[in-house]
């Protein structure tokens, strides 16, 4: 491939057939790109490492972990698509998530989030051990986050490579992240890919990274034991052991441990059948127990059975604005266009604005569900109910509707959202990050 020579990298500029489009993250190495590629009309993430006159050596040790990790085909393990040099730089094309781990832990996760991390980063370790491969650099920023609630462990062989080429990978002693005790002196195995995994996991719990000497109490001990059930502790303690024969030895050992720990929990509730839920239905399930009563939560999507309201115009799991209330809806009818539940004297249907055929005799206000008066003073004292969009009466645009018990904000529309919970906002149906 034909490449141009870039002293600076700059958004907007092409490099081979992909067109630098965002810049989207910082790594130890270099930047990531959100690029498009001009010839399949796709966008992904592509990686330039900084320039160095080793480049060479590096694409060919990269290549061959590259023909190795050609015969791994894992949904959690993120697609490599190319990987070529062009002004002393090596750059890397990947498949395009929504962000990566990293970026996520700047807002608070819950427990089941964590440990769904974990569970799937397990796949990908299992995967690749089969192959004797050893990831050595498995921290939140190679950590990425897809829709349905998948998460893909990528930048394989990265730290291998580099290594290999002379380059350092640590930095001074006792600021070494994520890596296990023995890799800091050159002798990285399966069990210092849990040793990390196991640091990820802690710290996305409490929110502090343990330090080197890695000797416990960790920092947030207090905040750990009070957020994880003690049987998952137990997994969690043992994948971080300062003494590499103390911990799991591969991925397998430590995921039998967890799924144990896993069943012997779920087995204290009332339906022990919440032990075999995948990761997606134990987080719709936490999210149905705290927000039930405020979203009243009465229906399924038709199209990933996730728990909705009829108030939402998008399903928040998976995007769809074409869940149907006929026949369903709590309301005395349902709108022609969205098919939402309406009050036979509304003038307009609140949540997609349509007018109605004729003009009503006579408006109510008796429904509990009205909490406050119409903002447009010409209106007089009719009531308007949470979540709607538009004046049922007036036709009149509300403000979006801010609650403190839900802990985000859609950047589009700028309505609260449940952003530890959903894919999408349901109110406008903006990808949540």
């Amino acid at each position: 491939m034909q490449m141009v020579k870039l002293r600076r990298i700059r958004v907007g500029q092409r490099i081979g057939k992909y067109k630098l489009m965002q810049r989207i993250g910082d790594g130890a190495f270099g930047v990531v790109y959100r690029a498009r590629d001009e010839v399949e009309g796709t966008h992904v993430a592509l990686k330039i490492h900084e320039r160095t006159d080793d480049v060479e050596d590096i694409l060919r040790f990269f290549k061959k972990e590259i023909q190795l990790l050609s015969r791994v085909d894992h949904r959690n393990i993120l697609k490599l698509k190319n990987a070529d040099i062009f002004d002393k730089r090596l750059y890397i094309v990947s498949e395009l998530g929504r962000g990566s781990l990293e970026e996520r832990e700047r807002r608070r996760m819950t427990v089941s989030f964590a440990v769904g991390v974990l569970r799937q980063i397990l796949e990908a370790l299992i995967e690749v051990q089969k192959h004797n491969i050893v990831h050595r650099d498995i921290k939140p920023g190679n950590i990425i986050l897809f829709p349905d609630n998948v998460v893909k462990l990528g930048d394989f062989g990265i730290a291998k490579v580099l290594e290999r080429a002379g380059q350092s990978i640590g930095t001074d002693a006792g600021t070494r992240g994520y890596f296990a005790p023995e890799q800091i002196y050159g002798h990285p195995s399966f069990a210092s890919d849990i040793f990390s995994l196991g640091l990820v996991f802690y710290e996305m719990i409490t929110g502090a990274l343990p330090r080197w000497p890695f000797e416990w109490p960790f920092d947030g001990k207090d905040k750990f034991n009070r957020s994880v059930e003690p049987r998952l502790r137990r997994v969690v303690k043992r994948a971080l052991e300062f003494e590499e024969g103390d911990r799991y030895p591969d991925a397998v050992s430590m995921q039998k441990a967890l799924l144990d720990a896993l069943d012997k929990r779920n087995n204290g509730h009332s339906n022990s059948r919440r032990r075999l839920m995948p990761w997606r239905k134990y987080r719709e399930l936490e999210f149905s127990t705290r927000f039930s009563n405020l979203l009243v939560l009465k229906f399924k999507c038709g199209k990933c059975a996730g728990p909705i309201s009829e108030y939402m115009l998008h399903c928040p799991w998976c995007g769809t604005d074409k869940n149907s209330f006929k026949g369903l809806s709590s309301f005395t009818a349902v709108c022609r266009r969205c098919e939402h539940g309406v009050k036979d004297e509304w003038d307009y249907c609140p949540w997609c604005y349509r007018k109605k055929f004729a003009w009503a005799d006579v408006w109510v206000t008796s429904d509990k569900r009205y909490v406050k008066n119409c903002p447009n003073r010409y209106c007089g004292e009719r009531k308007i109910m949470r979540w709607m969009r538009y004046c049922p009466w007036c036709h009149t645009k509300l403000k979006p509707w801010i609650l403190r018990q839900l802990d985000g904000r859609c950047k589009k529309c700028s309505w609260s959202v449940a952003a530890d919970y959903w894919d999408y906002c349901a109110w406008c149906g903006e990808s949540i990050p």
